[in-house]
């Protein structure tokens, strides 16, 4: 940022978005990443520079569209992430983009086709980049005809995505010719059930009366208190009576 201000004097410098964190993690001090950042640049960039940087916070759809249609050259760097939708308005509005080389955007950005791309952490080159195109309007126009077609051509909801969508439900719902459950596919006939197998009658074994078991299969000496006492015997003074 210091340097592209150094070298383009009347360039004034829009950043859209919020200071809340939608997918990341928040700074550990307390401050926005807003503030870390520009703390980091603000000793580089003369207080004249720094007045043409303008912060605008989250703006409304139709206040965005309006932004990317006066811009000259729109700017996204991004990690290795998702392709963002922000991307793809900037590509239907026809911009002139200058973007990181890395992995989502190379579905959508073709190098001096759809755009420009350069290193992630290369600053020279983006400042070159930016550079060339504000110096080249012919180049800006080429290239922002070219991103809006191809995001025409494969991100159009009615025309791209919800009719690709459809198509690969369909391909889901419907089952591929080796399988048997295909329109018109022959099934194997099923086996006959097995019969049932009927019950036997066995006859049960007779009954045995249990033994009263023996003093010697206990470990130890029986408890009288548990054991069945035998009869007692009648008194002698009863007897013959």
């Amino acid at each position: 940022l210091p340097a592209l201000l150094a070298s383009r004097p009347r360039a004034r410098v829009l950043i859209v978005g919020g200071n809340d964190v939608s997918y990341g993690a928040r700074p550990t001090d307390g401050r926005s990443w807003k503030d870390i950042f520009l703390d980091e640049v603000r000793p580089r960039i003369p207080p004249a520079d720094l007045a043409r940087v303008h912060f605008l916070g989250n703006l409304r759809y139709d206040h965005f569209l309006a932004l990317l249609r006066l811009s000259s050259v729109h700017v996204y760097l991004t990690y290795p992430f998702v392709l963002s939708w922000s991307l793809l308005e900037a590509m239907s509005a026809g911009c002139a983009i200058v973007a990181s080389d890395t992995a989502p955007l190379h579905e959508a950005i073709e190098h001096d086709r759809t755009g420009r791309l350069v290193g992630f952490f290369d600053g020279d080159a983006l400042v070159r980049e930016v550079g060339a195109l504000l110096d080249a309007p012919q180049a800006r126009a080429r290239l922002g005809a070219a991103a809006r077609a191809f995001a025409c051509e494969h991100y159009d909801l009615r025309t791209g995505c919800l009719p690709a969508q459809l198509r690969w439900v369909a391909r889901l719902a419907t089952p591929p010719a080796c399988s048997p459950f295909a329109p018109g596919a022959k099934r194997r006939p099923r086996a006959p059930p097995r019969p049932t197998p009927r019950p036997v009658a066995r006859p049960s074994p007779p009954r045995r009366r249990a033994a009263a078991p023996s003093s010697a299969s206990f470990p130890v000496r029986p408890c009288w208190a548990c054991w069945p006492r035998p009869r007692a015997a009648r008194p002698r003074a009863m007897r013959g009576s």
